[in-house]
């Protein structure tokens, strides 16, 4: 019986699911690791810690490089990557409630990604 429930195709929601989860733990680990990179590089070039410490360096700082140190860098690089999870997730359902022709999900998607781009705007200030 255990054969039988293998072949059975996955639904697409649950695909959706397992998708979702792939991408968050890639991203989560690429995160992790710039972070860890960024701070053992700090570490070894003398950078003094302080709680609270400096904010990320925003996107635009980071796509013209200024004048920062590798390790801030892969700081804020690794910190910009996890913020991107929700985003991608909600852009992962949106494709799938799409494909579906689910109006109320896409709805409901779309209201959530309006709350993302407007908290993302509206907290940049």
């Amino acid at each position: 019986m255990a054969e039988s429930s293998a072949l059975e195709p996955v639904k697409p929601v649950e695909a959706l699911e397992q998708q979702m989860q792939k991408v968050s733990l890639v991203l989560s680990l690429l995160g992790l690791v710039l972070m860890a990179i960024g701070l053992a590089d700090n570490l070894v070039h003398g950078e003094n810690y302080f709680l609270p410490g400096s904010a990320a360096l925003t996107f635009g700082n980071l796509i013209h490089l200024r004048s920062e140190s590798l390790g801030t860098f892969t700081i804020s690089l690794g910190v910009i990557i996890l913020g991107l999870i929700p985003g991608i997730r909600v852009t992962l359902a949106l494709r799938l409630y799409l494909r579906l022709r689910d109006l109320f999900s896409i709805c409901i998607t779309l209201a959530v990604f309006m709350e993302l781009l407007a908290s993302i705007y509206l907290g940049a200030g």
